[in-house]
């Protein structure tokens, strides 16, 4: 499959955006490991918390 012009165009420009906007940050940086998983600490939490709230409420409350 060959790509078009407008799509080589593209990609050369994301990658001179890329170039650009160096930092320090590494992607998983923030994570924490338990029990083999690889998880986003605060994301996992919240949506925890929530879904466990929603469970317990709708049981109490059918």
């Amino acid at each position: 499959m060959t790509e078009s012009s407008n799509d080589k165009v593209l990609i050369e420009e994301i990658e001179q955006l890329e170039e650009v906007y160096e930092t320090d940050y590494e992607v998983g940086q923030d994570n924490v490991t338990w029990l083999g998983l690889d998880l986003h600490n605060p994301v996992f939490v919240i949506s925890a918390v929530l879904m466990l709230a929603f469970v317990l409420i709708s049981l109490l409350f059918p």
